[in-house]
């Protein structure tokens, strides 16, 4: 499923590379939002000025599962076309959705040129790593959690969990305190 190396074209005199040239698969790895969206990014290099290259993503599958995310639901970011400027990098945004079960997807990212049918410009393979978003839930008997932001230096850390720990400090380079209730101790927040 994967390629050992990106495959370069020869089409029209144009080579097209991955930026850095070393570049086999593009990995993704995160936490998707709310929304289920994890952004990727590829820098591509070309010899020659491209005006128009396709962007045409395999479907993702799970690697230990029988889930799959369909090629659909992997699509570039902007609306533009992307075109390669003579010998600049050029990033492009993609965005994979439909994340909703965290594990391994694995499938394979292909640029073609226009009228060139489906044989590859270049051909990277796709790893999403999708990990589980932690769920914060309150104890039995707990109406309340409350959440402190730390700002400190190394050392300042070290010194104020030290603190912390025997109790002698209460407010000790906080960026910011939220509190959270819940109507009902089983609720997750």
């Amino acid at each position: 499923m994967f390629a050992l190396a990106p495959q370069i074209c020869r089409a029209q005199d144009a080579i097209i590379q991955p930026v850095p040239f070393t570049q086999r698969d593009v990995i993704l790895v995160g936490r998707p939002g709310n929304d289920n969206i994890l952004i990727g990014r590829i820098t591509l290099l070309s010899n020659k000025a491209l005006p128009e290259l396709l962007f045409r993503p395999s479907d993702l599958e799970r690697k230990d599962g029988a889930e799959v995310i369909s090629r659909l639901q992997i699509q570039p970011v902007s609306s533009v076309k992307l075109s390669l400027v003579e010998n600049t990098p050029q990033d492009f945004d993609f965005k994979v959705s439909g994340l909703k079960t965290p594990g391994i997807y694995i499938g394979t990212i292909d640029f073609l040129l226009p009228r060139l049918g489906t044989a590859a410009a270049i051909h990277l393979g796709l790893r999403v790593q999708a990990e589980e978003v932690p769920k914060v839930s309150l104890r039995k008997g707990s109406d309340s959690l409350k959440i402190q932001i730390i700002n400190c230096s190394p050392l300042r850390c070290f010194v104020g969990k030290r603190l912390f720990k025997d109790g002698l400090l209460e407010n000790y380079s906080f960026l910011s305190t939220m509190e959270a209730y819940s109507r009902s101790p089983s609720m997750a927040l």
